[in-house]
């Protein structure tokens, strides 16, 4: 049924005329629908097409260009593609008027996360709050001060999301609390709020969803802090299948998921398994992410790690001095205290 409804609806799309129309809106809501259902690269494909009949068509500072943009931004964010992403959330602030404006700034601060520019995060988070205070921007504010180590300051802005969350966003700033006790080594509340998340996101998208496995992720986390690293494998590997089934295997989530895989392996009997593994979420993260990126230097740390105890020189040789430079990098681009890995697990340079 599902699939008739959208050859229905696409087939609309092919008669659309040169003027935007009811037909090219309906794109756009596929293309939305599409990021719902965790379908990013489609989405993506769907929004493009949008946005390239109504820039035809419209003045550039049409509304309706502006949500598209912002919508195709998000989409963009979400299939990890950043610089394209970054470059249409900055469009779509610069077009926005209220109340756009509030989510596209926020849309902005998304990105720059995931870029690792945390400190330029947090000002366009504050500039939408104080346009707008609504539960999915607080969440990513304390989601932001959480990665600068911030707890306190985290703490209050997910609570205060949770005051205002229904449903999603409920279980999302669930997850942000569980995040913020499990980074304290709270491990009761963590499991409590985790758990809660999960529940909701399961009822409310499924288990194979990407925000499910995030939840499973934290978990697996969770276990492993506990040394109960079975069911931290499990947890693990469950959040690995689904980012692989959504994302593809060329995408940051995925890479973070088969690091934490690969982290769980090298503890084990098994932790001959973990080097390819490593290898492949570190190639990824190059790939796709920012020199100096704080996933990039997490991964390489990990994957040092285990080449050190592998007895592998020549190996972790090479690669700590890629991790030095990187390290450099991101003191230079970021100079906040908390962001980069703690530099006593490394050997000191000469």
């Amino acid at each position: 049924m599902k699939k008739i409804c959208w050859a229905a609806l696409m087939a609309l799309t092919l008669r659309a005329g040169p003027c935007p129309s009811v037909e090219y809106q309906t794109l756009n809501n596929l293309g939305v629908r599409a990021h719902a259902e965790g379908n990013f690269v489609k989405a993506v494909n769907l929004l493009e097409r949008a946005l390239a009949h109504f820039e035809a068509c419209l003045d550039p500072g049409d509304p309706r260009i502006s949500t598209i943009l912002a919508n195709l931004a998000e989409s963009e964010v979400a299939a990890g593609r950043l610089s394209n992403g970054e470059s249409h959330a900055v469009r779509a602030v610069q077009t926005a008027s209220n109340p756009q404006l509030a989510r596209t700034t926020s849309i902005l601060g998304r990105v720059y996360v995931l870029q690792g520019r945390y400190q330029e995060a947090e000002r366009q988070y504050r500039q939408s709050l104080h346009l707008r205070e609504a539960t999915a921007t607080l969440n990513n504010l304390a989601e932001c001060l959480l990665l600068q180590r911030r707890f306190d300051s985290a703490l209050d802005a997910a609570r205060r999301s949770l005051e205002l969350a229904k449903g999603g966003n409920r279980a999302s700033a669930m997850n942000t609390i569980g995040r913020i006790h499990l980074a304290l080594q709270q491990w009761e509340p963590a499991e409590t709020a985790l758990l809660e998340a999960l529940a909701i996101h399961e009822r409310e998208s499924g288990r194979r969803h990407p925000d499910s496995a995030a939840v499973c992720n934290n978990l697996g986390s969770l276990a492993q802090s506990r040394q109960k690293y079975a069911e931290a494998e499990s947890w693990y590997r469950s959040a690995l299948q689904t980012f692989e089934t959504v994302y593809g295997r060329e995408h940051p989530e995925t890479a973070k998921a088969m690091n934490n895989v690969a982290g769980i392996l090298a503890l084990q009997p098994s932790r001959r398994e973990a080097g390819p593994l490593f290898r492949d979420a570190l190639t990824i993260c190059e790939r796709m992410l920012p020199i100096g990126h704080p996933q990039t230097l997490q991964t390489a740390a990990n994957y040092l790690e285990y080449l050190r105890r592998a007895g592998n020189r020549r190996a972790s040789d090479g690669l700590e001095g890629k991790l030095m430079e990187w390290i450099k990098v991101r003191r230079r681009d970021e100079p906040v205290d908390g962001t980069i890995i703690d530099l006593r697990t490394l050997r000191q340079q000469p």
